[in-house]
């Protein structure tokens, strides 16, 4: 009884000291996202924007990007999103020309799920104008969807302003 009534404080002051590690390491990583998203020498992936009027999070995605941008992508727009407790994306897909198949979309939400990304965020995705990357983008939603994620695909961005704020 008293060893175990130890143990478990030991292990839940272990978590409490494990979780301040990692808020600290989350801050640094926010803190270094802000530089990266000002230094306009180095190539970012994406361009990333919060709009403070409606609280949300625009990723803009363009050209052909390999896995490990979008995965950038996604992992600096979640950094800014966090830093300002928001919990809505819109990605703009509309110039990305990529044609990833399943294996890829799996893995770009399993990524999500490894980062923590809470199930109650909502994401709605402009759909690119290229076919192939559309079906691709199309695909992503379906499996986001399927993993328990509020993620949706729209033609145009009035639509997906308008399903993104509401409630």
């Amino acid at each position: 009884g008293l060893l175990k009534l130890i143990e478990s404080r030991i292990l839940s002051h272990h978590s409490v000291i494990s979780s301040r590690r990692f808020i600290r390491k989350r801050q640094l990583r926010e803190r270094q996202s802000a530089r990266f998203l000002t230094n306009t020498g180095r190539h970012m992936p994406c361009t990333i924007q919060y709009h403070a009027d409606s609280h949300f999070v625009e990723t803009m995605y363009s050209g052909a990007l390999s896995p490990e941008e979008v995965y950038e992508g996604a992992a600096e727009s979640i950094a800014v999103a966090y830093s300002r407790q928001c919990t809505r994306f819109l990605g703009d897909c509309v110039k990305l020309t990529n044609d990833y198949g399943m294996l890829e979309v799996k893995n770009l939400v399993a990524f999500l799920e490894a980062t923590g990304v809470d199930r109650s965020v909502k994401e709605a995705l402009l759909l690119p104008e290229a076919i192939d990357s559309a079906k691709y983008i199309a695909l992503y939603a379906t499996v986001c969807k399927e993993h328990g994620y509020r993620v949706r695909g729209f033609v145009t961005r009035d639509a997906a302003l308008e399903w993104l704020l509401e409630d």
